[in-house]
């Protein structure tokens, strides 16, 4: 019986999502081959691009290879543009291949609409790509640069006005990300703030039309706050490489204008020569309005109406739920991918189609890095509490991508590694100093751990006629511990607070029951040589730098333990803060951590069972590399 093929053509989030619930529905049959398509080898994080266009993020902030998605799943990724679908012979075509299927996904997404102003194409910024993201974070930058050296201040003031046109999410989104750069451009580049202006030009009244009034009025006074301009009622008429005119008919002077002001289907989707199918029982009227905005029309189980074989997701679909469109939003996406999915899965097998049914959740924009207004489940909230939120939103849905990895990977790109202080947390966790530096505490803690094994060894601990920890099986009364303790340290007499005195008196009543419950079989002997050989090997890592981490976990956790035992001094808690310190990499400057850690890094990436739990460090290792 020959294999079913099913593509998911687009790795935004409707065509991730549907790829990843296919594999799970799939996940025991043999008989069904998964293939996502896209032009691009990763998968972008829309909702997240403001920040790296505004300088919050680098640009791999916003990426997730395809490699990391998909490692260890039944799905197969292809990197291709495909310029045409034949639906009759069931074929996607690129320019150097052809590739057959027996059901289609289609999750192309959207592009911005321009609703006809003139210019807008060839003289305004968009902010609907990964790509678009890249060239208006340089064209920002290059602007400072430019106004730094030009002395006619009139140019100067055209070089330093940023027009952000459209107040929904991405415009809101947008104008934060650009008033939070402003002052860090400014002193890069030495120019005055005060020339500066960032302007909101928006065609409607109000600003944020999904949101509350109330939490319009929030995002507003946070955008003015932070130094930027809104002006309502004024619909841009025509955009020239000289500035914009809006509906009365004032020009504003600038060379940076960032349209956000809507978004339409797909024109690859538009140019497509679909089969008559069913699309018959809509009115004339309607089906113009789907070619004009180059969407795909759908039944209620978003099977394409063309072609029940084809499945029409995400910000494509042209679907009336409850005489309603479905919003182009990213629950649309998700939601819309799982049922086709699910209907695909049913579709195969036989059994009968699910009806879509949305089940929005609410809204969030955020008005820098540090301010959210959020509507969410009845929920208003706002400022960093809408903030965290947010993060919250964002790491469940990448826990569904791609796990811990990209989980750690946001964290880091988001809050621990930001340096300009644009973070719930500023940038205390992104400062670091050179390796080198903990060098010598790393090899001083592994050379006190060798003294102490060694010191050990010449009292006699693996003479196995000698009991050093006998101690420890005594009645686990208070006056019984301490005289046994005090029979392997002594502690020292004197006026004042002695340092050389154990931080506890006795041992902690759960080590002594720990030690009577699990460790009273153990022979003396046994137990004084692993106590030597642990602090030995310890020692030895340490000073060599290998395996660092684990040596100073290890470390750490001895500590605690002669501390709970009762061994531990006060004047030997610097080993508890040494281990900490030295975690973070110190093995591998001059270590042989800087050879044998990239290694395992790169065993460990091919096994499956890295990919399988998203485990693997960095990216996944694939077949050939």
């Amino acid at each position: 019986m020959p294999k079913v093929r099913i593509a998911v053509l687009g790795a935004g989030y409707a065509g991730v999502h549907a790829a990843k619930t296919l594999n799970k529905l799939f996940k025991s049959s043999s008989d069904v081959e998964l293939t996502i398509y896209d032009k691009n080898p990763f998968h972008t994080l829309m909702t997240e691009l403001h920040e790296v266009a505004g300088g919050r993020c680098e640009p791999d902030a916003v990426r997730i290879s395809l490699a990391k998605i998909f490692s260890g799943k039944r799905v197969q990724f292809v990197v291709d543009r495909i310029n045409d679908i034949k639906f009759t012979e069931r074929q996607l075509v690129s320019e150097k291949a052809v590739y057959e299927w027996d059901y289609l996904v289609m999750a192309v997404g959207s592009e911005p609409e321009f609703f006809g102003t003139a210019g807008v194409a060839e003289h305004a910024f968009t902010l609907w790509s990964y790509d678009d993201a890249l060239r208006l974070r340089e064209h920002v930058e290059a602007q400072f640069l430019k106004a730094s050296r030009e002395i006619d201040v009139a140019r100067r003031q055209t070089q330093l006005t940023f027009a952000v046109a459209g107040a929904g999410f991405t415009g809101i989104e947008m104008m934060g990300e650009l008033l939070e750069w402003k002052p860090e451009l400014c002193r890069e580049y030495g120019v005055d703030p005060q020339e500066v202006k960032i302007i909101n030009v928006e065609a409607m009244g109000d600003i944020l039309p999904h949101l509350s009034p109330p939490q319009r009025a929030k995002a507003m006074r946070q955008v003015q706050k932070l130094g930027g301009e809104i002006r309502l009622n004024a619909a841009i008429s025509e955009v020239s490489p000289e500035g914009f005119t809006v509906n009365d008919g004032t020009f504003t002077a600038c060379e940076t204008l960032i349209w956000t002001c809507g978004v339409r289907g797909c024109s690859f989707a538009g140019s497509l020569t679909l089969p008559e199918g069913n699309s018959a029982v809509l009115p004339e009227a309607e089906l113009a309005s789907i070619r004009k905005k180059s969407r795909l029309a759908t039944n209620e189980y978003l099977q394409s109406v063309n072609d029940e074989r084809v499945y029409v997701i995400g910000d494509i679909t042209w679907h009336r739920e409850n005489g309603k469109l479905l919003p182009q939003v990213v629950e649309t996406s998700l939601q819309t991918a799982e049922t086709a999915a699910h209907n695909i899965a049913a579709a195969v097998a036989g059994q009968p189609l699910k009806v879509f049914r949305s089940n929005y959740h609410g809204f969030l924009v955020s008005v820098g890095s540090k301010y959210v207004v959020a509507d969410v489940m009845g929920l208003k909230l706002s400022g960093r509490t809408g903030m965290v939120l947010k993060h919250l939103v964002n790491l469940h849905y990448l826990w569904g991508v791609a796990g811990f990895n990209s989980c750690w990977d946001y964290l880091q790109h988001h809050i621990f590694g930001l340096k300009t202080n644009r973070s719930l947390i500023g940038s205390h966790a992104s400062v670091k100093s050179p390796m080198y530096w903990l060098v010598p505490l790393r090899m001083f803690l592994g050379a006190t751990w060798i003294f102490e094994s060694v010191n050990k060894i010449l009292q006699g601990w693996l003479d196995p006629h000698k009991d050093m920890v006998g101690w420890m099986f005594a009645p686990a009364t208070k006056a019984g511990a301490t005289t046994a303790l005090h029979a392997v340290k002594k502690v020292l007499p004197g006026d004042g607070f002695d340092l050389h005195q154990p931080v506890l008196a006795h041992p902690l009543g759960l080590f002594t029951w720990v030690i009577h419950t699990f460790a009273s079989w153990v022979p003396h002997y046994w137990m004084q040589i692993g106590i030597v050989g642990a602090e030995m090997a310890l020692g030895l890592a340490l000073l060599g730098g290998l395996f660092t981490m684990l040596a100073a976990d290890a470390s750490f956790l001895l500590s605690l333990v002669f501390i709970a035992a009762g061994l531990l001094s006060w004047d030997q808690l610097w080993l508890l803060i040494a281990a900490v310190a030295v975690k973070g990499g110190a093995g591998k400057s001059l270590g042989l951590d800087y050879w044998v850690m990239p290694w395992l890094q790169r065993q460990w990436n091919k096994t499956r069972l890295a990919k399988k739990t998203y485990l693997y460090l960095d990216e996944p290792v694939q077949k050939g590399r």
